[in-house]
């Protein structure tokens, strides 16, 4: 295949586009020319800058605007109707915050942070996943309201107060696409979370802290690459109220704190197994299988937890209170990250 001759439109390390001649050779184009390919290709790069100039100032009004409804910054009524109508963007009726995070991205950036071409590797990544993420989300919410926030990327999803499967089951295809896209073209894996649906615009600061909320508890009890709505955690919603105050924390150090000290001065993972042990329904087979120790290694470890906090295994109160103990901490610990 011939290749066409061309000049390329260009911008430092960046080629914004190129100029095709019909010709065999750019060396039999007269001189006299040289001007007005120089002119040409200015042309495109003025009209190319414009064009980007103008869709990200559209992108950072977009951008504070959903983050003011996100963030609760919004104070008069008209104001978000007029603001929703530059976009286009129908905001009565109830509404569902979905936030879609990638996982570890923080750790990979503060890596990163010594090597600029990283750093600029990982932001077209992050660039490539909201692609991804939106492109698949306004297949089935056409038009719908998002904004960019740091590593994670939230949307103003239509919902229904009645219907919630129906709702659910509709969301939920759209989640699983985003995450098989994601994985497949980045390599990198993304947490979502979904808030309650809210009768109001003016309430969707809660359905966004309610999936935030959601994910992080997903992450931490699950690891990443999960999708969980508010809704369905249980137990969780009511933690997500008490944990990091001063009543938690004393609760659960009451029954976990001396683990909790022994782990931080002796560097070892006891908290790790308990939870572990707890997560499989208190079968130490099922734990050890999990830890990728050996039975007899995890029934020693075993033994120490228990006699470091007094527990008795046999009473149900006991157990209940533990394992409460360790979400509390665990929200501690990985939710103010």
């Amino acid at each position: 295949m011939r290749e066409i001759p061309n000049r390329q439109a260009v911008i430092g390390d960046k080629t914004y586009g190129y100029l095709f001649f019909d010709v065999e050779d750019l060396g039999t184009l007269p001189k006299s020319w040289d001007i007005s390919i120089s002119h040409a290709i200015t042309a495109i790069l003025i009209c190319t800058q414009k064009r980007i100039a103008k869709s990200e100032a559209e992108k950072r009004y977009r951008d504070e605007f959903v983050q003011d409804i996100l963030l609760k910054n919004v104070r008069f009524e008209k104001e978000v109707w007029n603001r929703a109508q530059l976009f286009d963007w129908d905001l009565r009726g109830p509404q569902a915050v979905m936030v879609v995070d990638i996982d570890n991205y923080k750790h990979q950036f503060e890596t990163a942070r010594q090597i600029d071409e990283a750093i600029a590797t990982l932001d077209e990544v992050k660039q490539r996943i909201y692609n991804i993420s939106t492109s698949i989300t306004k297949k089935d919410f056409p038009n719908v309201p998002y904004a960019e926030m740091s590593d994670s990327i939230a949307y103003i999803i239509p919902s229904s107060l009645r219907d919630y499967d129906e709702f659910k089951k509709k969301l939920l295809r759209t989640l699983t696409s985003i995450q098989e896209e994601v994985s497949k073209k980045t390599h990198f894996t993304v947490t979502i979370g979904v808030g309650n649906t809210k009768d109001s615009i003016f309430a969707c600061h809660q359905s966004y802290e309610e999936a935030q909320k959601a994910l992080e508890m997903i992450r931490t009890t699950c690891g990443g690459g999960h999708t969980i709505f508010w809704r369905d955690l249980g137990v969780y919603k009511l933690l997500g109220n008490l944990y990091n105050t001063k009543e938690a924390v004393a609760f659960y150090y009451d029954y976990i704190g001396k683990l909790i000290e022994h782990d931080k001065k002796k560097k070892n993972q006891l908290v790790e197994t308990l939870e572990t042990i707890v997560r499989c329904n208190w079968q130490l087979k099922a734990a050890a299988q999990d830890l990728s120790l050996h039975y007899n290694t995890l029934k020693y470890r075993y033994r120490k937890i228990c006699e470091l906090i007094d527990l008795n295994t046999n009473d149900s109160e006991d157990r209940l209170n533990v394992a409460l103990s360790l979400k509390l901490y665990l929200m501690d610990k990985y939710l103010d990250k």
